[in-house]
């Protein structure tokens, strides 16, 4: 299954282990399988996503605005949609940079076959 980013955690539909009443250090022994597997399931390195984020938060640092709230974010997203959309590709699809992402998210999947890569500044 395609992995989303880096932070995404498989949702319980993927999951065979049962989830743990709470991911305290009392439960990780007695709910290895589940964490195991969560290990597994998850992305392990960057996904197109992530790096998109990465690219705006440089963006948002180089403007030196103080961003404070989520809509601040999104519309310096949106602002600059073409210019990260056109980064983030170029950065993907160089071979140089291929380790840094998860083949499950990335890799095969790169540039317009990404979830990102099929966004338009329309949706």
């Amino acid at each position: 299954r395609l992995r989303f980013s880096i932070a995404h955690e498989p949702p319980s539909s993927q999951m065979k282990s049962p989830y743990p009443p709470d991911s305290s250090v009392k439960n990780i022994l007695k709910y290895r399988a589940f964490f195991e597997e969560v290990l597994e399931k998850k992305a392990n390195a960057m996904c197109s996503y992530d790096l998109w984020f990465v690219i705006l938060a440089k963006i948002v640092r180089d403007k030196n605005k103080g961003i404070h709230t989520h809509q601040q974010y999104v519309s310096i997203f949106m602002d600059n949609f073409e210019k990260i959309k056109s980064r983030a590709l170029e950065i993907e699809n160089n071979p140089v940079y291929k380790d840094l992402f998860d083949p499950r998210c990335s890799g095969e999947n790169t540039g317009v076959k990404t979830k990102i890569g099929r966004l338009t500044k329309s949706q």
